[in-house]
């Protein structure tokens, strides 16, 4: 666990952070944004001063419970890509980052929560290369277009609903009982940067639909503790976290004198489970995109998100 690098102070009567009870109630869109832009500056300075918090504010990092700016590794840069999904309604907003902890370029999600103009909640989730899940910040930079357009009129249980099927459908790939979700024409699904990867013959990689279809071999997944705590109405986005189990089954036997086999990657152990965050852009009742975040949860004893 990596030091605590910045300490927090209340907020100051009269400075840009002090606000009213009855501002809280109607703290905006703009103003939940401004949150999440001073929680980013805050990693970056390691000395933010009066950022809001609350005075139980709730801090996680990567599943585990711990003073606040814990578990950081050195100097934080300003994102070099971001997506938000902001919630006046819940009072919550959401961004998907990728910026440099200690000169390295890792993908961070975060999750503030306020109440009465203060931060009360603080969820965090970085993906370190190199560390169990695989990952490419890299191919992240930049904009993402497809985030930024407004919503096409989904109500609230709409959006909940198409990102919900989603998640149900990975408990049922392979099965006569898989029904597809209701995939836009061309959707992608990014994990971590990282895209499905053309066929080695050259034709295109198969869609989300055909792979779930197909399902994922002698391998089981299904998703528990599922929850939606930033349901964006105005942009069509919803983020939905929980818990992925990974069961690992048998693999088929290798034939005599094949070629050596390539070591198992991390994240190919029997019962793997892992902390998943996916932010899903929804038009005309139909899922466009999704960006997943997933971290491997190594510790055998912590088996569940914190919250």
């Amino acid at each position: 666990m990596g030091a605590l690098i910045f300490g927090i102070a209340p907020p100051i009567a009269g400075s840009r952070f002090a606000v009213s009870a009855q501002a809280a109630v109607t703290c905006d869109r703009k103003c939940l944004s401004g949150l999440m832009d001073s929680y980013l500056s805050a990693l970056q300075a390691a000395n933010p001063g009066h950022l809001p918090v609350a005075s139980g504010v709730r801090y996680t990092l990567n599943a585990l419970a711990m003073p606040l700016g814990a578990g950081l590794r050195g100097p934080v840069g300003a994102p070099l890509y971001r997506i938000d999904a902001t919630d006046p309604v819940n009072g919550q907003v959401a961004s998907n980052v990728v910026l440099t902890e200690n000169g390295i370029k890792v993908i961070l999600f975060a999750r503030l929560k306020q109440d009465g103009g203060q931060i009360s909640e603080i969820e965090t989730i970085i993906i370190r290369p190199g560390e169990g899940q695989r990952s490419d910040p890299e191919a992240m930079i930049g904009t993402s277009a497809v985030y930024a357009q407004p919503a096409s009129g989904e109500s609230r249980t709409e959006l909940v609903a198409a990102a919900d099927t989603y998640l149900s459908a990975l408990a049922l790939a392979g099965t006569p009982e898989y029904r597809s979700p209701p995939f836009a024409p061309g959707m992608i699904r990014i994990e971590n940067g990282i895209t499905v990867q053309p066929r080695p013959d050259g034709h295109p990689p198969p869609s989300m639909d055909q792979m779930l279809r197909t399902g994922f071999g002698t391998d089981k997944l299904h998703v528990s503790d599922r929850r939606y705590p930033v349901i964006d109405q105005e942009r069509g986005i919803v983020v939905a976290i929980g818990v992925m189990h990974v069961k690992i089954g048998p693999k088929p036997p290798v034939p005599p004198g094949s070629p050596p086999q390539p070591k198992a990657h991390a994240f190919e152990r029997p019962n793997l489970t892992q902390v998943l965050v996916e932010f899903f852009k929804v038009e005309q009742g139909k899922i466009v995109q999704i960006r997943a975040t997933m971290f491997d949860l190594n510790d055998p004893h912590v088996t569940t998100v914190g919250w």
